[in-house]
């Protein structure tokens, strides 16, 4: 990538995404593009709000290679057989599997202007697997579900020994040497508002009051440290010739289990757009929070942004992406 090339991005960011907090574009392993707007800079931590589900998927992936969890299709009753008490229907006999790609039925449904009132409700409870644990079970099919991730989040605690925080700082953090996560847990405030998490220089990962991490969002990353989780998942899991995952848990997470449209469909804990040559899967936060992996090109672009609101359609990260940045790429 040229400087006359460099700049001519940079000033598209400027001119016509100004919620970017930042753009860092990595191919054949080599960072290519790396800019921090809006007062940001290399060691801004960033709330990725949803991007904690794609990382829990990875570490459900880690758990089954060290034999933690044996199978996707293992039970929730299996890891959690405390909470094997609901009124509706049987939650426990939700299977990881179904968690992983938003097919439990797990009631949820969001407010207005996307609002999500039931997590609102599981944050101010006193036990946030109870409370999940006490509602109904709709249909099964799929429905993007925080609730999904924070029962994830449980088994790993319950499986290993350790809360995803623990397990991830041991198991990953460490080898692609991003900063040690601390703890921030719920009881250290009264109520959580996650959108004031954007942007904010916290080096943490949310807890429930029991201890386990927060499953559907909850964790702050820098720039480099998304661009670090991208490059993983490029090379199969492998970091710097040490596998940290298994390449079949790569493969298995990132391909398409359940169509939502034409193209568009989703994995374990990660988005697929299946766009021909410019096909790419991508760990999605609210608000424009993003890890893009193309593999055709071995191409990694991660965006943060600005807040949770004002992202429509034409300044949304990922159109950057497909209009500019991968054409400009495949020169």
């Amino acid at each position: 990538m040229d400087d006359s090339v460099k700049q001519s991005l940079n000033r598209e960011i400027k001119d016509n995404y100004k919620r970017i907090n930042s753009c860092c574009i990595a191919q054949n392993n080599e960072i290519e593009f790396e800019q921090y707007y809006n007062s940001c800079h290399k060691e801004t931590l960033y709330h990725v709000m949803s991007v904690t589900k794609s990382f829990i998927s990875l570490l459900i992936g880690i758990a089954i290679d060290k034999g933690f969890i044996t199978d996707i299709n293992n039970k929730v009753s299996e890891y959690l057989p405390e909470y094997n008490n609901n009124m509706y229907y049987q939650i426990s006999d939700i299977t990881i599997k179904q968690l992983l790609s938003m097919t439990s039925g797990i009631y949820y449904r969001f407010g207005k202007n996307s609002s999500e009132p039931l997590l609102q409700r599981m944050i101010t409870s006193s036990n946030w697997v109870e409370f999940i644990q006490s509602l109904p079970i709709e249909e099964k099919g799929f429905q993007y579900n925080s609730f999904n991730y924070h029962l994830l989040s449980a088994i790993i605690t319950k499986a290993t020994g350790m809360n995803a925080r623990e397990f991830a700082n041991k198991n990953v953090f460490d080898y692609l040497n991003i900063k040690q996560i601390n703890s921030y847990n719920k009881t250290q405030m009264n109520y959580i508002n996650l959108e004031s998490f954007i942007g904010k220089d916290r080096n943490i990962w949310i807890e429930d009051p029991q201890g386990n991490s927060m499953g559907g969002a909850g964790l702050s990353l820098t720039t480099s440290d998304l661009t670090r989780l991208g490059l993983l998942f490029l090379n199969n899991g492998f970091w710097e010739g040490k596998s940290v995952v298994s390449q079949r848990w790569i493969e298995e997470s990132t391909k398409t289990h359940i169509k939502i449209t034409k193209n568009t469909g989703y994995g374990y804990g990660w988005w697929t757009d299946n766009g021909g040559d410019q096909s790419f899967y991508y760990a999605s936060g609210r608000g424009g929070q993003y890890i893009f992996v193309v593999p055709a090109q071995k191409l990694v672009v991660v965006f943060t942004s600005e807040g949770c609101t004002n992202v429509t359609l034409k300044n949304d990260p990922k159109i950057l992406l497909i209009k500019n940045i991968i054409p400009l790429m495949q020169k």
